[in-house]
């Protein structure tokens, strides 16, 4: 039987055998021929049927061993399993903060990509304004249209700088792009 570690986490290490249906059948096949052997055995050497049963038992104390044998087998098996879900609860919640992070900075870029989004517009609406040759009363509201929309987009840049740097102190070593 190979043990192999095959997972990994908060310094816990689960190691799996490679345990398959063929050890389990030979292992059976081997358990059933020493018990047909024992059984052949005792009717060859032992012909009397009360010295075969008298002979029996003195296997009392064999047979309790292996049945405290098996309850051992039982608690370390439990013992395993308790540590497997141990080590799955750990990993389970470490995926679950890693989850909720990702979902945090994912909102950050959809904000970011709106308020990017709105920049553009108000671009397009400064070049309009911008391109406007207005007179008079007109170019004096085309003038404060645009003064507003100028103040607008400059703080509307500052909340995406800041917003672009928290999406990227988020990302760690992960590229942007």
């Amino acid at each position: 039987m190979v043990i192999e570690p095959i997972a990994q986490s908060g310094g816990a290490t689960m190691a799996v055998g490679r345990f398959g249906w063929k050890h389990v059948a030979t292992l059976v096949g081997v358990v059933v021929a020493v018990q047909v052997g024992i059984v052949a055995g005792v009717k060859w050497f032992i012909p009397d049927a009360a010295a075969q049963g008298q002979f029996g038992d003195t296997f009392g104390a064999t047979n309790s061993l292996f049945s405290g044998l098996a309850l051992a087998g039982l608690i370390c098996t439990l013992i395993l399993q308790q540590r497997q879900m141990k080590v799955q609860g750990i990993d389970s919640e470490r995926i679950r903060v890693e989850a909720a992070s990702a979902l945090m900075i994912q909102q950050r870029s959809n904000h970011l990509n709106a308020l990017t989004f709105l920049m553009r517009h108000y671009d397009d609406r400064l070049a309009r304004l911008t391109s406007d040759r207005s007179s008079g009363p007109a170019a004096a509201d085309v003038l404060r249209e645009r003064d507003a929309l100028s103040a607008q987009r400059l703080q509307l840049e500052r909340i995406v700088a800041g917003l672009h740097e928290t999406v990227v102190s988020g990302l760690g070593d992960q590229h942007v792009r």
